[in-house]
């Protein structure tokens, strides 16, 4: 699904960020790719609104953690 979280870190608008997803039971990746529980997996970047106030996220692939970075 898709999701815009807010920007708590601070990033500068238009930076980028890269997501992470913790693994479950029931994960798997858009290619197929089971995520084994437990296991923090990449999902891609997202980019800072030109505000700066939100990130826009990849698509999420299972509701678990969710985690992001600048990239």
């Amino acid at each position: 699904f898709a999701m815009r979280v807010p920007n708590t870190q601070g990033l500068a608008a238009g930076a980028s960020a890269t997501f992470y997803v913790l693994g479950g039971l029931d994960c798997t990746l858009d290619d197929g790719t089971h995520v084994g529980e437990g296991a923090w997996q990449s999902i891609g970047t997202g980019t800072v609104s030109a505000d700066g106030m939100t990130i826009d996220a990849p698509t999420i692939p299972c509701m678990t953690w969710l985690a992001y970075g600048p990239t």
